[in-house]
């Protein structure tokens, strides 16, 4: 795996520390590998609308505790094994409580939800994947109605231990939990559609074979993992990832066609881009999937989801509910360590500083005495001064525009700056992996989205964002966003959490209207696990 390394400085002396870094990556990636990767993961839930959001409380463990892993994956397949969705959760001391983003273009039905990290998915078909089936319903894509039969919507006839048969709306409730162990609660609304139906599976169980792929540990962060048809060992690619920040990384493609972009600390970009050092059109390139790549046995069947026309009282509810779920009470935190996205300039420019001029050559000229522009072949370039030996570089320098490489000096000479914010330039060789330049001059846009600049028709887009932000949640997490009365409580989740056995709980139903389940998972001793379920109304 050939890490990609973003913001180096320029001075040599930095290469014995990339030797360094690469002996310990060696060593932790020895280490990952020993021990097998144990996935777990719990959701409130298996009933979702398209614009929700599904919770996972997910964990990556080795024999001696938290893995190396630093990215947990989750994905949506459907019958026909296509992935609908994928999401990337940062792991923290080898846990997550994360979510996968629901979207329109997602049609009504059941889905397999499975868990994995880049490690667990090479491992051979056991706890390296987990999986359960939800269902998803999308008003713009909706299952197929029948009047066959009768809807569902009743109470199972069973009896509860621990809980009422009947509440109403918005009434606090104290709960004696008599049992011991271990215990994981999840009261939220029901899924009829999967009543009776085994949800949770083993790998072993569902799928026929797993295609082996390349193992990347994520050791650091997210690795882009991309392969071109046309092999050329000494093409740089550029990959630039963008979004509130931006940062550049490069790699050159092995004998295979791979490429590895290690994006390692930064993990929040909304799209990348990608392109070739001599500006040429890219050779088709494959995005290569983190998710391991299975075929499901024939045995193994994804319930068709089938709505009644009476169910429509119930559904309405739930809709309400997904509506107001992004109002509760999670928050995004940014990240404990600071990303180094960019260089050390040895000057930097704040445009609205100086008077603006209508062009990049302009400026240049008129305020930045360590840029020259010349013109070769009838076409404009930039000449940096080599501060540390006094003399002039003879190549264009690496030129960005918000992390993105500019090839054509000439188009970057006569553009408009008007929307620049901040000029740096670096007076000295810039190393860059294997790659050496002639110096640096990297403008910043004041919206991050290039200043209007335009981006040439070469340059591969692509919709592929990054690893989700980490998420607190102040109150717990399935309690009232008691901080903005105007907003209903219409949680379609009333509790989620760990409890200690023998002990009491409380919790608040909502204003949601229905049928809720209670799941009761216990763990003894001797690591055996027990699900209770119970239900009640509430009206």
């Amino acid at each position: 795996m050939k890490n990609q390394i973003s913001g180096l400085n320029n001075m040599k002396v930095k290469f014995s520390i990339i030797l360094i870094l690469c002996s310990i990556c060696s060593f932790a990636t020895a280490t990952a590998q020993s021990d097998q990767e144990l996935i777990a993961f719990d959701i409130p839930k298996s009933l979702f609308f398209t614009d929700e959001k599904i919770w996972i409380n997910a964990s990556s463990l080795v024999a001696g505790g938290a893995s190396e892993s630093q990215v947990i994956y989750a994905e949506l397949l459907d019958s026909k094994n296509r992935s609908w969705a994928l999401s990337k959760m940062p792991l923290e001391n080898g846990h997550t409580l994360n979510f996968l983003q629901l979207t329109e273009k997602i049609p009504s039905g059941n889905y397999l939800l499975r868990v994995f990290t880049r490690i667990s998915a090479n491992q051979q078909l056991g706890d390296g994947v987990q999986q359960q089936l939800i269902t998803v319903l999308n008003p713009s894509l909706p299952p197929r109605s029948t009047s066959e039969g009768k809807p569902v919507f009743a109470l199972p006839s069973q009896s509860n231990s621990i809980l009422e048969n009947n509440y109403t709306t918005e009434e606090e409730v104290s709960v004696n939990l008599n049992v011991s162990g271990e215990t994981k609660l999840s009261i939220a609304a029901w899924n009829p559609y999967l009543e009776g139906v085994k949800t949770q599976f083993t790998s072993q169980e569902i799928y026929d074979s797993k295609k082996d792929v390349v193992l990347l540990p994520e050791l650091f962060g997210h690795i882009v993992h991309a392969k071109v048809a046309e092999v050329d060992t000494t093409r740089t690619y550029f990959l630039s990832a963008h979004g509130e920040k931006s940062a550049l990384f490069t790699d050159r493609p092995d004998v295979q066609g791979n490429l590895y972009f290690d994006l390692g600390g930064f993990r929040h970009w909304d799209h990348l881009l990608i392109q070739v050092e001599d500006g040429s059109t890219i050779p088709d390139l494959e995005m290569v999937s983190p998710a391991p790549k299975t075929t499901f046995k024939s045995s193994f069947q994804i319930p068709e989801l089938q709505i009644h026309p009476e169910d429509a009282a119930f559904l309405r509810e739930l809709k309400i509910a997904s509506a107001l779920e992004p109002y509760y009470n999670q928050e995004y935190r940014n990240d404990s360590v600071p990303v180094v996205t960019g260089f050390v300039a040895d000057q930097v420019y704040l445009m609205d500083d100086y008077t603006r001029f209508e062009t990049v050559e302009t400026v240049v000229k008129e305020y930045v005495p360590g840029v020259a522009i010349r013109r070769k072949e009838k076409e404009k370039e930039f000449r940096v001064l080599n501060q540390p030996q006094n003399f002039m570089f003879e190549e264009n320098p690496l030129m960005m525009v918000d992390a993105l490489p500019v090839f054509d000096s000439d188009l970057l000479a006569g553009f408009n700056p008007k929307y620049f914010k901040k000029l740096e330039v670096l007076n000295r060789e810039f190393y860059l992996n294997d790659r050496n330049y002639a110096g640096v001059i990297s403008f910043s846009s004041y919206e991050n989205n290039f200043g209007l600049f335009p981006v040439p028709d070469q340059v591969l887009y692509l919709d592929y964002s990054g690893v989700n932000p980490f998420i607190t949640f102040q109150h717990g997490f399935a309690k009232a966003a008691v901080q903005n009365e105007r907003i209903p409580d219409f949680r379609s989740v009333l509790f989620w959490d760990k409890v200690p056995s023998r002990s009491s709980f409380t919790f608040s139903t909502s204003k949601m209207k229905g049928l809720y389940e209670v799941r009761i998972l216990t763990t003894d001793d001797s690591g055996q696990k027990k699900l209770t379920k119970e239900y009640f109304r509430v009206d």
